[in-house]
């Protein structure tokens, strides 16, 4: 009889305990829907810049090419090399500026011949796209190259 009474008082307390964590997490998440929906555009804008703003280095994306120019004279050859390629802004509210390129340089065999940093000082607004030429420093026995975007500045 002792047992079966407890037994009962047991269930009773787990539903009841059930129960209301799961109609208090139903009310918490209509008070959290409730509370977005009374932001006003201008609150919810500042919301959505300052969670971009944590992620902003992987809302940027960029294509890279390399190219060499002959800026010699007409007797001279004096091979220059440009890294060019665009840089696309995929945030709806942040701007970026002062980007970082890494230009890393890489040997046959896979080892860092040398490295190049450069720096763009342009501003590009949300969901837009910077097309760029920049001149880098290109080091001997080079076979090939990678580029990474390693910081950017929210405006």
């Amino acid at each position: 009889m002792r047992k079966t009474f407890l037994l009962i008082l047991a269930s009773m307390l787990a539903l009841g305990f059930l129960t209301g964590f799961l109609f208090g997490r139903h009310a918490g998440k209509e008070d959290q829907l409730q509370a977005q929906r009374l932001k006003s555009l201008n609150e919810l804008r500042a919301d959505l810049k300052e969670s971009e703003q944590a992620q902003l280095l992987s809302l940027v994306d960029g294509s890279y090419n390399l190219r060499s120019v002959d800026e010699g004279g007409l007797f001279q050859k004096k091979i220059a090399y440009y890294l060019e390629g665009a840089i696309s802004n995929g945030a709806a509210v942040s701007a970026i500026a002062n980007i970082h390129l890494k230009v890393t340089f890489l040997s046959k065999a896979g080892l860092t011949v040398g490295q190049s940093d450069v720096v763009l000082n342009e501003i590009i607004q949300p969901n837009r796209e910077l097309n760029f030429k920049q001149k880098v420093n290109w080091p001997s026995d080079v076979e090939k190259y990678s580029v990474n975007i390693v910081a950017v500045d929210s405006r």
